[in-house]
């Protein structure tokens, strides 16, 4: 009966991972068909003639299509767009796999402290992927956008704090897990 009791989920955190679920099915999806989308439009004609997709925050849109110069820096970017998205796609897994974690009542476990590590590393990369993706597209888009857009590089955006924050949180779910441990081994 005991047994039972530990495994038992809290009922309010699933939905939460129904919908982690769903986004990353779809998302997987998506990443896919936009993979296949940036390998076969080439193809189909020339590089150059290819709008370039952006990945902006808060619903932005460059309303202006964007090509590529040649078929190289159409490669490198598609490859940093590609591999940008994957790596928030294996952010939402972890904080999946944190949520699931958490939902159970077996107090916690050494998954949870690895979940807010890999989140934190994962959410680092994505931040400076995402200005480097954000470079190329001007650098691709031409004057209209120079007059209109200027890039910087920032060192530290409100995600890069959110990624420190979610190591220090690592760090201290695996301190409390080492406590829990030698409290267990005291009693």
């Amino acid at each position: 009966m005991e047994n039972n009791m530990t495994h038992y989920k809290i009922p309010f955190l699933k939905p939460i991972l129904a919908l982690l679920t769903t986004s990353i099915i779809l998302g997987s999806i998506a990443l896919v068909v936009l993979a296949a989308y940036l390998i076969i439009a080439p193809l189909t004609s020339s590089a150059s003639q290819v709008s370039l997709p952006v990945l902006m925050q808060n619903g932005l849109q460059f309303a202006v299509p964007v090509h590529a110069e040649s078929a190289g820096m159409y490669s490198i970017y598609s490859f940093v767009v590609v591999i940008t998205l994957f790596l928030s796609l294996l952010f939402l897994f972890f904080l999946r796999k944190a949520v699931d974690s958490l939902s159970k009542k077996n107090g916690f476990t050494e998954l949870l402290p690895q979940a807010f590590r890999s989140m934190g590393l994962l959410l680092l990369l994505a931040t400076y992927l995402r200005q480097f993706h954000l470079y190329l597209f001007l650098q691709l888009a031409g004057p209209v956008a120079h007059e209109l857009l200027h890039f910087s590089f920032t060192p530290i955006t409100s995600e890069v704090l959110y990624a420190l924050a979610l190591l220090a949180l690592g760090k201290v779910f695996s301190y409390a897990l080492y406590l829990q441990s030698e409290y267990e081994q005291a009693v």
